[in-house]
Order: C-alpha cells, then sequence, then structure tokens
C-alpha cells in the first residue's frame, strides 16, 4: 500500500509512543526501577515531537532547508528508537514488536547487525541508550522552539510558543522545587477513584505550569490506556487541536478532515470504547491541555471526553476564571504554582551556570542576590539570565549587560505585574 506523504515524513513517530507501552509491559527485569521511569520521561518527548512534525508535515508551504534538516533528525531519532526497541525484544527472546510499514520507501543506509548483544550485557546497554535517546529528543525540542519553526506550521497561531513570550523547556529532572508540587499532584491524580477528575495547574507565565505538567505525564502516563499532550493558544484553531487528540490516543487511525462536531464525536466513542475494554490494571485515558486562554475552549474541548473509567485531566493556565471552569467551580481542584524560594532560585541560577561543583563563581557573588531578586522566584527568568551569565563568565560586568538583555526580552521585571498577565 502506497504511503501518503504524512506518513512518510513522520518515519516512526506514530508508532513509538505504542512500542514503548509494550516494551514497558514486557516487565523484564533489566527495565527495572529508574529506568522505567526514564522510558516513561522519554514517551513524552516523543509526543511533544510528534505534535511538531504533525504541524510541519501538514504546512502550506514547503519549509525551509533548515526545518527539513530537523525534520530528517526526528526521523533518524524514531528510526534508531524502533531499532534499539525491536534488538531489545530479540535480545531477550521475546516475539517481535510487529513493525509499521513506514520503511518501504525510506532511503536510509542500515548498518547489517550480524549479533545481537549477550543478555548479560544488556543492562548498562540499556541506560546508556535511554539516556541518549532522552538526551537527542530533548534537544530536538529546544531546536524547534530555539528556531522557532512553528512559524513554518500550517497555522503559527497554534503555538507551543505561546503568546510571545520566550519559551524555553527545562527537562523536568534539572530543575529545583519542583519535586514537592509533582508528589502533591500525583497523590491527587491517582487515588483510585472511577469518576473523571480534572485538576488545573494555575500561575503566571514563567512559572513552571508545562514543565510540571511535563513531569506528570513522564510519571503517570503509563498508567492509562491511551492519552494527549496538547498546548492551545490564544486564538486557538479548535478543530486542529481535536485532531491532535485523536492522532495521539489514536495513532493507528488519521482523524477525519470534517465538521468540530464530527471530531468530537469521534473522540468521545473511541473513548467509550477504550472504557469498556480497558484493561483492569489501566485506567482510561490520561489528557493534558497546556496554557488554557478562554473558557470557551475548554467547553468544546470537554464535550469529547466521557466520565468514568478513572480518566484524568490535567489543565495549565493564567486564569483563575478558567481553571475553575475546568474543575467544576471546586477549589480544591486547583493547584496554584508559587515562586521559588530564594534559596531554589540560587541553586537553580548556580545550576545552570556551572558547568561542575555547587559553588558560585567568585565574580559573581556580589550581584546573586540582585538576580534573585529581579527574577521573583520565576524558573524561566531564572534559566534566562543564567543563560547570559554563562556564556561570557570571565566578564565582572555581566550582570549588566544580562539585565538589559532579560529586560529587551520581557519589558518589565518577571516580579512585577506586567510579567506576571
Amino acid at each position: 500500500m502506497e504511503l501518503s506523504p504524512i506518513s512518510a515524513s513522520l518515519g516512526a513517530m506514530g508508532s513509538l509512543p505504542r512500542k514503548l507501552d509494550e516494551l514497558l509491559a514486557t516487565k523484564h527485569r533489566a527495565l527495572r526501577g529508574v529506568l522505567m521511569d526514564d522510558i516513561d520521561q522519554l514517551r513524552a518527548h516523543l509526543c511533544i515531537l510528534y505534535n511538531f512534525m504533525l504541524k510541519l508535515s501538514d504546512a502550506p508551504q514547503d519549509p525551509p532547508m533548515s526545518v527539513r534538516y530537523w525534520m530528517k533528525d526526528v526521523r533518524e531519532l524514531s528510526y534508531d528508537m524502533e531499532d534499539f526497541a525491536d534488538q531489545f525484544v530479540h535480545a531477550h527472546g521475546r516475539a517481535k514488536i510487529p513493525r509499521a510499514n513506514h520503511r518501504k520507501n525510506k532511503t536510509r543506509s542500515r548498518v547489517k547487525i550480524d549479533r545481537l548483544p549477550k543478555r548479560h550485557k544488556w543492562r548498562p546497554g540499556i541506560t546508556h541508550k535511554i539516556s541518549e535517546f532522552r538526551s537527542r529528543a530533548y534537544e530536538a525540542i529546544q531546536r524547534y522552539w530555539r528556531y522557532k519553526f512553528d512559524d513554518c506550521a500550517a497555522n503559527p497561531r497554534y503555538s507551543p510558543i505561546g503568546h510571545g513570550r520566550p519559551t524555553i523547556l527545562p527537562h523536568p529532572d534539572d530543575l529545583v522545587g519542583i519535586e514537592g508540587p509533582s508528589n502533591e499532584l500525583e497523590r491527587w491524580l491517582i487515588n483510585g477513584e472511577e469518576q473523571l477528575k480534572v485538576v488545573s495547574i494555575v500561575g503566571g507565565a514563567g512559572i513552571g505550569k508545562t514543565t510540571l505538567a511535563l513531569k506528570l505525564w513522564g510519571t503517570l502516563r503509563g498508567q492509562f490506556e491511551c492519552g494527549a499532550f496538547v498546548r492551545t493558544a490564544q486564538k486557538p484553531d479548535m478543530r486542529r487541536i481535536l485532531r491532535n487528540i485523536l492522532l495521539q490516543v489514536r495513532p493507528h487511525q488519521s482523524p477525519n478532515h470534517g465538521e468540530m462536531r464530527h471530531l468530537i464525536n469521534d473522540l468521545r466513542e473511541y473513548l467509550q470504547d477504550k472504557r469498556v475494554n480497558r484493561r483492569v490494571t489501566k485506567a482510561t485515558y490520561f489528557l493534558i491541555i497546556d496554557d488554557l486562554w478562554a473558557t470557551s475552549v475548554w467547553d468544546v474541548v470537554s464535550r469529547a471526553f466521557p466520565k468514568g473509567g478513572c480518566s484524568r485531566i490535567i489543565t495549565t493556565t493564567e486564569s483563575m476564571e478558567v481553571a475553575l471552569a475546568c474543575c467544576c467551580f471546586c477549589p480544591e481542584h486547583i493547584f496554584k504554582m508559587e515562586p521559588l524560594s530564594d534559596n531554589d532560585s540560587e541553586k537553580l541560577l548556580l545550576q545552570r551556570i556551572l558547568v561542575s561543583g555547587n559553588q558560585s563563581p567568585q565574580q559573581f557573588e556580589d550581584v546573586i542576590p540582585q538576580i534573585i531578586r529581579s527574577c521573583g522566584g520565576l524558573p524561566l527568568a531564572i534559566i534566562i539570565v543564567a543563560r547570559i551569565l554563562a556564556s561570557q563568565p570571565e566578564k565582572l560586568d555581566q550582570w549588566g549587560s544580562a539585565q538589559n538583555s532579560f529586560h529587551s526580552i520581557f519589558g518589565t521585571n518577571p516580579n512585577k505585574e506586567g510579567f506576571m498577565g
């Protein structure tokens, strides 16, 4: 069967989340402990990359060369990961995970593998490969946002960059002060309640809502039959949002291009079927809707989600009004993000500046309190300033330069109401 241009351009991205789920389901001793969490985090990164690839593949015009190189790198990553999953299954004597036919027209040169690694050598090899894949996926996400590839997509308004403020995706494992909120929300979400539960994370721009949601996605996604991580915008394309959700929860079948009500019905029927036929050990669906701006968006999207099945939805928003609407006006289901403490702010700043060690460089000691005060406990602001400082750490007057760059980006201090939105 002839592959569609979009399917060919996605490489193995569409089937990889399912393959990782099947890999985790083997429960082999080589995948125990920390490695299981690493694979869950990798799966979360892949879902984000899958969204990016879909938008670029659906663009009305041919993308520039830089975007094509980026897409090629992501496809190569997907093929490498698919090879790894198949090798693991073969090495441990299990049936091969079925491969999709997306390689039919692929011209990428391949190296024939004559002998697979022996079983007792696989654990360190697995750990290294999973770490490598996570780094490559994370770097690809950073490149997409850094070079504003979203501007080349079919609908630039539907943007992970949001509303004009700079977006940097910190790796959840690299942040400080996030473990407590993450653990608290996990307790809220995984409590065995059969009824659908919606939790909303609310807070100003740059405070870490998306990073917290991403960490929860990586931690909890494996406990559900299906899931989706989507990001909206101030002027969202509702059909595109619904299609993205459908593509993630039902990757084996492309959604129709019909009216919005048809997309809602398709999604609802599919999730209802999942709820009826779900495994006893898994909840039905896990959905994260990031950066909600209006209750009208929630009013439309929420029609597609059936109740029950221990399903869970997380929304993130800067608006308390939107948060309340998502949670049926139950304040106890709203998690308000707080700025980092001064200690955590300093820890994050040093972590981002230093290559090694945990002490402040002598040249920055005098300005660190001023930096922390100016950043107002916002992780995004701290990360941006740290990058400016780390670029030329030998200059004693670097903070003055950093302040100028910082204010040119945000237009004001982040701890003032104008930035917090």
